[in-house]
């Protein structure tokens, strides 16, 4: 499962429910509870759940699907719901839209329309016209028949959002309000004083277009003409990333390190120890993806004490809530650093606001939301 802010939520919402409730969990993938725990911090026993997979064979044909953003393990998932849909007591799930047979909950953290643009196109048409002619126009693919989807039973199921944005993003496309549940930041990040601190910046993502690595770099290149004492950590991992999209990108960001080497540091797939102590020894952190639906690496350098730089657009505007880390473009995120970085009041002041702001994102306020809303469901 490691990693995946979507994978953490999911793992998380097990810790909350293992001590009051008979769980059982089904995964396409199998599940590896000592990696989870490793990864993640949970404390998950095989003794707390009934883990179900799907059989290797099934696996396989799901694998010759080439979409990245493929549905078919989740459609194959929803059958086998509908199998046992009376066995159990309540259907949730950690990922996205679901239809169980009946109603049940889920969390949402991007919404299919956000995410493949087709497959709403496909949700949409089978939802007014079947699945028999969604098919023949070639907006359905025949496999996803096996999902048995009904568009108003998903609807029909208490949905929960990761952030007030995707709050509005599920309203836009399907017309119904949700609760809005933080994920869960993983990790004890010990206390660092701001004056002990390095000088320097933290991002932390896949080696991903979308993640705009490169812009980051060149932001802090024009940054460092006023503030030449600064350097830049690149926490980066391939897992969870098409090969096709990566391997290119990755090299790249690879040569702009290299010809940046007396600032620009690469770190490639870091242990959970490493990032956290990276995390709390530096100053600041930066982000430059805008079609963030939350940003757990933004949450997790928020409640490191990074003071940290976001776009201004998706969840992570909430994650950081102060009008002086958000920004439009490049040059707006080169104007508002270099504020930051030359007014020693305007630090101190927005390190104590992280601290903060890293109370809404507690793995212990989490379970006890979860745990309410499960026993209110």
């Amino acid at each position: 499962m490691p990693p995946g802010g979507a994978n953490g939520v999911a793992v998380w919402m097990l810790e909350a429910l293992k001590k009051q409730y008979h769980v059982s969990v089904l995964t396409f993938e199998p599940t590896d509870l000592k990696e989870i725990n490793r990864f993640y911090g949970t404390s998950l026993k095989r003794s707390d759940l009934n883990l179900y997979h799907v059989n290797p064979l099934l696996r396989a044909i799901g694998g010759l699907d080439p979409d990245l953003h493929t549905i078919q393990p989740a459609c194959y998932l929803m059958r086998v719901a509908k199998f046992y849909t009376h066995k159990y007591d309540i259907f949730i799930s950690g990922d996205r839209e679901m239809d169980f047979g009946r109603r049940g909950i889920q969390y949402v953290n991007y919404p299919y329309p956000t995410l493949k643009e087709d497959h709403w196109e496909a949700i949409q048409y089978l939802s007014k016209h079947g699945a028999l002619r969604a098919i023949l126009k070639g907006v359905y693919r025949p496999w996803m028949l096996l999902s048995g989807f009904s568009f108003e039973r998903m609807k029909n199921n208490l949905t929960i959002s990761n952030s007030q944005w995707g709050r509005g993003v599920t309203k836009h496309y399907y017309g119904i309000d949700t609760p809005v549940l933080y994920p869960p930041v993983i990790g004890e990040f010990r206390d660092v004083s701001w004056e002990q601190k390095e000088n320097g910046f933290i991002c932390v993502g896949r080696f991903d277009p979308a993640k705009k690595i490169e812009q980051m770099i060149e932001t802090l290149a024009e940054v460092r003409k006023s503030h030449p004492d600064l350097h830049f950590h690149i926490v980066g991992t391939t897992a969870g990333t098409n090969p096709k999209v990566w391997s290119d990108y990755h090299k790249k960001i690879l040569e702009l390190a290299e010809a940046n080497s007396s600032w620009v540091t690469v770190h490639h797939n870091l242990s959970r120890a490493e990032l956290i102590e990276l995390q709390a020894t530096h100053r600041y952190g930066i982000h430059a993806n805008e079609a963030e639906h939350f940003g757990m690496a933004i949450a997790e350098m928020v409640s490191a004490g990074c003071v940290t730089f976001v776009p201004n657009d998706g969840g992570q505007v909430e994650i950081v809530d102060d009008e002086r880390l958000i920004y439009a473009d490049k040059a707006q995120a080169i104007e508002k650093i270099k504020r930051v970085l030359a007014n020693p009041t305007e630090q101190a002041e927005l390190h104590t606001h992280m601290a903060q702001q890293k109370q809404k994102f507690s793995c212990e306020k989490f379970c006890h939301d979860f745990r309410e809303i499960v026993r209110n469901f």
